[in-house]
């Protein structure tokens, strides 16, 4: 599926689906009414920064439907693996059967409203507290605040399906929604890579790939540099400029080495 951005029916949908409603209905002109009863919407997707900042302004990404996501970054490979049929060391009919059955049986067992142990209830109070009086500011970009105003949703959605996973009964535990709340950590180090193009011009955006380069290289010598971004900025002096920004924004540092000029990053 495509999910174009323009098409805003397309996306205020998913935002109804996603909110949870316990009966969605839609008025079709020739084909009486569509009924969906306690719709769960799951939408597994993949793309890339520069696709979200071509095809996303900033009233998209304020507008709720990137808030609803938990986006998982990555710029490499966690393992180089050339044929994965070479690894995969497990029945995949039977696992897939086994998969088949369990999703059938949730299903059909697993049904009405799911609870909170006590323990899991007073962790939450603690939890829900300390995200607005320690992390949500005014400070933060309008997606970041976006994006805790739902993560609790996003903590007990995820946690009941750890719940579901784990044992057939419609209690969430302490340690479900433990378990949940480092799943969601672990993607939010990284989400502001998700964003990091919206809204910014085609020469700030080529002006990063410049920092990203020395990010990743920790270290590197000047004319190193110079060569990387002349496909990028051909002009010596527009380069020295952006360079001199990233220095005065304490973002890399420019040293002396044995060999010449070397340019360090500085980021955490």
């Amino acid at each position: 599926m495509y999910m174009d951005f323009k098409d805003t029916k397309m996306v205020n949908l998913h935002i109804t689906l996603w909110d949870g409603r316990k009966r969605f209905e839609k008025q079709t002109k020739g084909s009486g009414n569509d009924i969906v009863e306690a719709p769960w919407i799951n939408l597994i997707a993949c793309t890339t920064p520069q696709w979200i900042a071509s095809n996303m302004d900033a009233n998209t990404i304020g507008g709720g439907f990137t808030s609803r996501c938990i986006f998982v970054y990555g710029d490499k490979k966690e393992r180089p693996i050339a044929y994965l049929k070479n690894q995969a060391n497990f029945d995949y009919t039977s696992l897939r059967a086994d998969l088949i059955h369990d999703l059938e049986w949730m299903a059909n067992n697993l049904l009405g409203e799911y609870k909170l142990s006590p323990e899991a209830e007073d962790w939450g109070e603690v939890w829900y507290a300390n995200l607005w009086e320690k992390t949500y500011s005014l400070d933060n970009q309008d997606w970041v605040n976006n994006y805790l105003a739902r993560k609790q949703a996003h903590l007990h959605k995820l946690a009941m399906v750890v719940a579901a996973s784990k044992r057939d009964e419609l209690v969430v535990t302490l340690n479900d929604l433990q378990v949940a709340n480092t799943m969601l950590m672990t993607t939010e180090d990284s989400a502001h890579f998700v964003f990091s193009k919206v809204g910014k011009s085609e020469e700030v955006q080529q002006a990063y790939k410049i920092l990203e380069f020395i990010q990743k290289k920790g270290e590197v010598d000047y004319r190193e540099l110079l060569r990387f971004s002349q496909s990028y900025f051909p002009d010596a002096k527009a380069f020295a400029g952006i360079l001199q920004s990233f220095v005065q924004g304490g973002q890399v540092a420019i040293t002396s080495g044995p060999g010449g000029m070397v340019v360090k990053s500085l980021s955490l």
